[in-house]
This record gives structure tokens, sequence and C-alpha cells, in this order.
């Protein structure tokens, strides 16, 4: 073997070692990257389970009432379907209607619900929910709405309640943010479910036909809301739509 054919061999071995590190490299950085967002992304949104159920939910900013029929907290979907599968997007609030909340992947907790707005007390991937990994090979990032929920005082703390404006309650801040919703509301579902819907009153009757889990009341102030302040918030909420079919 001639001088220059051993050069050329081990030029070519070089090549070949630098090639297998960075393809190595490569497959590291890869299953490295799924593996992060595997472990970084909730099982309800790594393998979501269709649903479609409903909440209505106030927010009491520091005395100023978020108002989710804004534009900015909107989603646009074709009115002309009516299936637990109109949209990819787990949450959303339409038809420029405030409170009244939609849920089309199961097991979303309070805490998802706010990082989805832009007020983000569960950690994750920054302006994600997660990934969802049953859609082909690669995972499929699942972005949140938007930062559209308003900048908070400096000094607040977090109060929720749940129920109606005549039977309401105070509720664990952190058992809202991690336990599902439907979970976090079933101690205090508006109606009794064994009820025979024909004798309910029209709002009660909405209930039942959307399948609203309940109402749930944020305030985010220094100290907690007084009674009064509790049940006159409460008492401003909008009545149930009655269609089957709100999207």
């Amino acid at each position: 073997m001639t001088e220059q054919t051993v050069d050329e061999v081990k030029s070519s071995r070089r090549l070949e070692r630098i090639l297998g590190f960075i393809i190595a490299l490569i497959l590291l950085v890869g299953v490295g990257g799924y593996a992060l967002a595997y472990g970084l992304s909730p099982a309800s949104i790594r393998n979501p389970q269709h649903t479609h159920s409903h909440f209505r939910l106030i927010v009491s900013n520091s005395g100023s009432v978020v108002n989710f029929g804004a534009a900015a907290f909107q989603t646009e979907y074709s009115k002309d379907i009516c299936s637990a599968a109109l949209t990819k997007q787990p949450i959303h609030f339409h038809d420029n209607i405030s409170q009244y909340g939609h849920l089309h992947w199961a097991n979303m907790t309070g805490g998802l619900i706010l990082k989805n707005y832009g007020w983000n007390f569960i950690g994750g991937l920054p302006d994600t929910l997660g990934y969802r990994f049953d859609e082909g090979v690669l995972p499929q990032r699942v972005p949140i709405h938007g930062n559209s929920l308003p900048t908070r005082a400096s000094g607040v703390s977090y109060f929720v309640y749940t129920g109606t404006a005549a039977n309401h309650s105070a509720r664990s801040w952190s058992n809202f943010l991690n336990q599902p919703l439907t979970t976090f509301l079933a101690s205090s579902q508006i109606l009794d479910p064994n009820e025979d819907p024909a004798t309910l009153q029209a709002d009660e009757r909405a209930v039942g036909i959307n399948d609203v889990s309940g109402n749930v009341v944020i305030f985010v102030q220094p100290a907690a809301p007084t009674a009064a302040q509790v049940t006159a918030v409460f008492a401003s909420l909008k009545p149930l739509p009655e269609s089957a079919c709100e999207g």
C-alpha cells in the first residue's frame, strides 16, 4: 500500500467518524427534544380525548371584570358544523359571548385554561399548552390562544369560588389549577343529574342541555373579597344559551 493510499484510508475513516458523530448528535438531539416535549406536556394534551362541555367563568382583576367576549379571547369557527371535533383548539370562547367557555378536550384543568389566555401558573413550555403525540410520527405543538388576560398588580392573591349567587363557596386555588375542571366542579354541580328536565326552570334546562359543568369566579386582589362582593359577581352571570349545539 502506497503512502498516498494510506493517507486516503485514514482520511476516509476520519470522515466516517465525523459523519457518525454528527448522525449520533442529531439522533441524540431529536430523542432528547422528543422526550422533553413529552415530559412537559400534560397527558390531556399528549393524547387528547374529544369531548364537548362548557363552563361559566368570571375573573375580577383588581375590581375590573375581564370581558371574555372581547376579540382577544375569541375563536372563529365554522357555524355549520356541530361536532365534538370542530376545532383543534382544546379551550375557547366564541360568538362574542363573555363568561361562557367551551372545552373540546377532556381533563382540561383550571391551570390550562388560564395559561391558554396568558396567565401561566403551571409551568411547562412557554406559550405552549404542550405537544400532542396522536397525529403522525412527529409531535404537534399546541400553542396557547394568546396573552389576552390583563396585567396584574403586584402583591395580589387569588381567590376562587364556585356555585351560584344563592349558593356558593370558597375553593382551593391549587385544586382549581391542577384538577380537571369537571372534577373540580363535581361537588358544586348546579343541577341534580337525576332530576327530570321537564320540571326545571329555563336556565336550569340550559345547564343540562349544554353540559355545563358549573360556574367559576376568580378574584385577583390583595385581600379576600367580602361576602357582598362575591354575591354581586355571581349575580352578574349571564343566562345560558338553550341551543344543544353551541360550538
